[in-house]
């Protein structure tokens, strides 16, 4: 958990920096996302023998098409447009 708040806070400080336009809608994307790691987590504690592999794929799979390959792709290119380099 500690390492997608570091990778998130990352991102978040490159949107002030930038001024990048869509900063709150990303940021609220990244607050439902870690919501979702929380209840996949306490789902995993309550029953670590349950459905969680099936749940944890769903939402990997939503996480990576919806989020990363679109979202984070308009960053990406805002922040290169910026000259940012990675």
């Amino acid at each position: 958990m500690a390492l997608i708040r570091l990778i998130l806070s990352y991102e978040e400080n490159m949107f002030a920096e930038y001024g990048y336009a869509d900063s709150e809608e990303h940021k609220r994307q990244h607050n439902e996302l870690i919501a979702q790691v929380v209840e996949l987590k306490e789902k995993f504690m309550v029953n670590p023998q349950g459905t969680i592999s099936a749940d944890l794929m769903l939402f990997l799979k939503r996480w990576l098409t919806n989020h990363i390959m679109r979202t984070d792709k308009e960053y990406s290119e805002f922040l290169i447009s910026k000259g940012v380099k990675y």
